[in-house]
């Protein structure tokens, strides 16, 4: 997509120079560069209750262990549309997102605006929910961090002690909504 920034996050570690690594210093650069893009949004991140009380570093480790992508959005863009896999879910780094239902007869109507730091599309994505029946758009110029359902509900093989607090976390977000529908 033209309208959208995408960064790939290296999910493996840098590589060991002393091993016959052939790496330039240019690439390893350009490496360092990525991570810290998303380094600008770390308080943002860390006012969100998934990842409230965390200092910078294990941020870094929590989102280097889980993986994600970054999107940027100009304002009226979708960022999803009815019919979207739903195998991630979105945190507002920067913006906002709307997120919006379309009835039967085409009237459209914002549920739900979403600040940064806040979160949406959770519990279509950890419930399974193959396709969205909600579409987000860009409320503001907006950047987006997408993190995996899946790898943050599976705990990697370096058990890593945040995963169980991460699982807690997001399901007591996920009451919670459950609870204000009620």
């Amino acid at each position: 997509l033209l309208d959208c920034i995408k960064l790939p996050i290296y999910k493996q570690p840098l590589p060991d120079i002393n091993k016959n690594s052939t790496i330039c210093e240019n690439e390893m650069l350009q490496m360092q560069q990525k991570g810290k893009a998303m380094e600008q949004y770390f308080e943002v991140l860390q006012k969100n209750e998934l990842f409230e009380g965390t200092d910078d570093a294990e941020l870094r480790s929590m989102l280097s262990c889980l993986g994600y992508t970054v999107r940027q959005y100009p304002k009226n863009d979708m960022i999803w549309n009815v019919g979207t896999k739903t195998q991630s879910f979105g945190i507002v780094a920067e913006g906002q997102a709307q997120v919006i239902r379309e009835d039967w007869f085409g009237t459209r109507s914002i549920i739900a605006a979403i600040p940064p730091g806040g979160v949406f599309g959770e519990a279509f994505a950890c419930a399974g929910v193959e396709r969205s029946p909600v579409a987000v758009r860009a409320g503001a110029d907006s950047t987006v961090l997408f993190l995996s359902a899946e790898k943050l509900l599976t705990v990697c093989s370096n058990a890593c002690g945040f995963h169980g607090r991460l699982i807690r976390r997001l399901t007591r977000m996920l009451a919670r909504k459950n609870i204000e529908l009620n």
